[in-house]
Formats: structure tokens, sequence, C-alpha cells
């Protein structure tokens, strides 16, 4: 069957980049691996301009030339990722448009934010949702539409949803993939890898990384629950690594094969099992792999040692990421469930210092239960950490669907009238609890972004080391 897959434009907002989709590069693989033809378009990176597209301000290819790539390849089924809700608008008019282009395309949408709330995305222009990972779900639902099976069959597909007769079905839930060894390798292949290296050349791509880089998932699910989180939701609670030989192998792959410079651990737990950890460090310095890495999405803290520490800057680490959120240890246990000492993570940041390597922590503020004075207390830990050289960035809880701070607020009639857009535009201003308005909330928040804006002597050691980097920025600025 010939299926293409899309990852739709991005809404415009103050940090938009562009990142490989990995899910559809995963579902890409496993789909050939079915002997299917497989087309991915990543609309993002095919034209990384941003652009005025209906209500909408968006980065990518237009509806219309989404429109005319479909009618040139004529897919019989089209898969959509919606990874964030704020993007799920312009997702859901692209499915429109691809209806309207061909009514008999099968359109099937996933992605976390379709796994939370099917009930959004089945629309008229949709026809199924893929609930959680689609690796399994996906191929068994190509075979039911390449076989013509009754609707009835449908019911026996795990994790999907359809409308039948205007009322929503959603099928039994299905297993999470427990051996991820037995997927193969994101079909990187499938995406235009030289165009999202040109784009990073711009500083459109990567978080400002300046060598040839892709990202790499070793591990799914997230046994911890914090209040603002819905990883567990989407990937479970149980924590499913792959082996450090199969990791090893894809990176070997990636380092001899694609040329690959940089690498991007996305794991949400790629330091949970440590003894794992080091043997996929020892893999990688005994294949003698040569490449820089970190861990954008944040590893636990308290699961280092100085002694991995130093083997992360063996094998190429120059920045680990870590997500205390806040600087109160009551709000830490009892609001967020973090479970996570902050002296802990005091610890870490200046081991990775004495090693050379750039740490950086992630701070939220704002959930229900916490108060103006435990979220101050946040800001003078960001400024302590600070003065010792990490780097700190702070961010307001977003009440995401499904996650336990949606509920709280939603029952607590906390949650401001909010829309999907709000998550981009709205500013932070979403809940209005007994101890804060919303608004004060974002006076604060202000305050941790003078704290995370880099001093002087900060920003004239980057121009010097960065003198390309710095004027692309501007030139970027400048043009927007």
């Amino acid at each position: 069957m010939n299926i293409c897959l899309i990852n739709p434009p991005i809404v415009v907002s103050e940090n938009e980049e562009a990142y490989q989709p990995m899910g559809l590069a995963y579902l890409g693989a496993v789909l050939q691996k079915e002997n299917h033809q497989v087309e991915i378009l990543d609309a993002i990176i095919e034209d990384y301009r941003r652009k005025k597209i209906g209500d909408l301000q968006l980065i990518g290819l237009s509806y219309d030339e989404i429109s005319l790539f479909v009618k040139e390849k004529k897919p019989t089924v089209v898969g959509i990722t919606i990874p964030f809700s704020a993007h799920a608008k312009s997702a859901l008019e692209v499915a429109k448009i691809i209806k309207k282009t061909n009514e008999k395309i099968i359109i099937v949408v996933g992605g976390p934010h379709a796994t939370i709330v099917p009930e959004k995305c089945l629309t008229k222009y949709v026809d199924f949702v893929i609930i959680g990972e689609g690796e399994e779900t996906m191929p068994e639902l190509i075979k039911h539409l390449e076989k013509k099976e009754s609707e009835k069959k449908l019911l026996d597909i795990p994790g999907i949803a359809f409308l039948k007769n205007k009322k929503l079905i959603i099928t039994k839930n299905r297993a999470m993939i427990q051996n991820l060894n037995k997927l193969p390798f994101p079909a990187r292949h499938l995406l235009n890898l030289k165009k999202y290296f040109q784009e990073q050349k711009k500083n459109n791509y990567s978080r400002g990384a300046t060598k040839k880089t892709t990202t790499i998932i070793t591990s799914r699910g997230c046994p911890f629950g914090c209040v603002f989180c819905s990883i567990n939701i989407t990937m479970g609670k149980i924590f499913r690594p792959r082996t450090s030989r199969n990791v090893a192998a894809e990176l070997e792959y990636l380092v001899k094969k694609l040329k690959i410079e940089h690498i991007e651990f996305e794991d949400d737990n790629f330091t949970f099992n440590i003894r794992r950890t080091n043997k996929i460090c020892d893999l990688i310095l005994k294949k003698k792999l040569k490449f820089i890495w970190r861990t954008p999405n944040g590893i636990r803290a308290d699961l280092l040692t100085p002694d991995l520490i130093q083997k992360f800057k063996k094998t190429g680490c120059y920045e680990l990421w870590f997500a205390p959120e806040s600087g109160s240890q009551r709000v830490i246990n009892e609001v967020i469930g973090k479970r996570l000492l902050l002296e802990k993570v005091t610890f870490a940041v200046k081991e990775c210092l004495k090693n050379k390597i750039q740490p950086n922590c992630f701070f939220v503020i704002g959930s229900i239960g916490e108060t103006k004075n435990e979220i101050k207390e946040t800001l003078v830990y960001m400024q302590k950490l600070r003065k010792i050289g990490a780097g700190c960035y702070i961010n307001i809880a977003t009440p995401l669907y499904g996650t336990r701070l949606y509920n709280q607020a939603k029952e607590n009639n906390y949650l401001r009238n909010i829309d999907d857009m709000n998550l981009v535009y709205n500013n932070g201003l979403y809940l209005d609890t007994p101890e804060f308005k919303a608004e004060e909330i974002y006076e604060l928040f202000l305050e941790g972004r003078k704290i995370q804006r880099k001093n002087i002597i900060e920003l004239i050691t980057f121009i010097l080391k960065n003198p390309k980097k710095t004027i692309r920025f501007f030139v970027k600025k400048i043009k927007h």
C-alpha cells in the first residue's frame, strides 16, 4: 500500500525549532518492513519560514503545497502526527485539505495529543486515531484496510478510535511494546537530512547545535508521574529500555554510515538504569565512536556518580540537562511528585562543572498548591546555580490534557477559559488558584527570565567562541 506520513506545519512561538520526527521515522521503518511504499513529508523543514496561513502564523509548507504533494504521490493512506496540543489546529487543517483533495484517501492521526484526546481529533476529515504507540497498531490497521474487512473487525484492533454514526468508538487498550529491540532503527533515509543540516547552520534546528545532528531514543516510559507531565500517559509508567548493544549498534550506524557528529539522547529517563547507561558508554569507547552528545530532555541528577560523569565526558558528552523543577523541597515532594533531593542536583551540577560539562536546569512555577513564597525560593535557588555556572530555564506549569495538573484545575474550577491555541499564545495565563492569580505567576516568571539570561561575561565569551552563530541569530531576529 502507498502510505504518506506527514509532520504538519508548526505554530509560530517564541522557541519554535525544527526537530527530526523520530515517531514518523520509526513508523516508516516498520511499514517499509511490511513491504509498503512509504514517504515522509516533514512540512516544517521543507520550507522553514514564517508565514500567515489562514488565521495562523505558521512555519512550513502551505496547505496548498501539501495538497500538491499528496496529489503527486497518490497515497492510499495518510498518517498525520500531532506531537503538541498547540499544533492540533494546523494538523487537522492538513487532514481537511487532503480529504478535499481526494475523499477516498484514508486519514489516520496519531501522536501524544491524539492519544490523550482522540475525540478532539476525529473531525469529519479524519477516519482513525491511533492511541499510544503506533508501530504495531498502524500495520494492523493497514492490513484491515487492504483486506477490506468488515467494520465489525475494526473492534478487534486494539488502540484505535473512530466515529460510527457520529458516535465515538475507542477499542481496548493496546499493550505497550515491551521488547523495543525488535523495532527497526528509525527510517532516517525517509527524512530530508540535508535540509535539517542546512537549517541547523541558520540556527533553526537542534537548539543551536553547529555539527551534523540527529536524535536517538533508547528507552520509553516514565514511572515518576510529575503533576504537569503527560509522558506516562502516552508512553506508560513502566521504564522500557533498549539493550545497550542495540543502542550501540544504532550509534555506530549513525556515526559511521550517516557521518553524524552530534547526537541528542531524547529519552525521558536515559540514566534510569545506571548499569545500562554505563554499558552504553563502555560500548561507545570500545567501538571508538567519535561524536559529541547531550540530553536535552533531562536526566535524573540523583542517579549520577562522579565516575559516570567522568565516563560521559570521555564519550563526548558536553552538556547535561536536569529538571529539579522547583527550589522548594516541599513543592518537589508534595506538589510536583518528583521524588528528587535538591542537594543531589547541586552535587551533580558541581561534578559536571569539574568535568567541563555544561549543566542546565529546568524549573517550572505555578503548580496548584504552590505558594508565591515557594516560587521565590525557586528564584533564589536558580540564582545560586547560575552563580556557580549552571544554565537555568524557567517555564510556567501548563495544564496539558490528561495530566494531574489539568484534572486538578478542572475539578477545582481553577482553569481559565483557554483552548489549544492558548498553549502557545496565552503567555502562561492558565490558572487562578487560592494562592495566586495567573498574572502574578507571569510576573514571577519574568523575574526568573532575568536570572535565566546570560550575564555580560557569558555573552562576551559566547560571541568570541561563536561569531558566525551570533551573526545568524541577529539576522534571524531582524528578519522576524
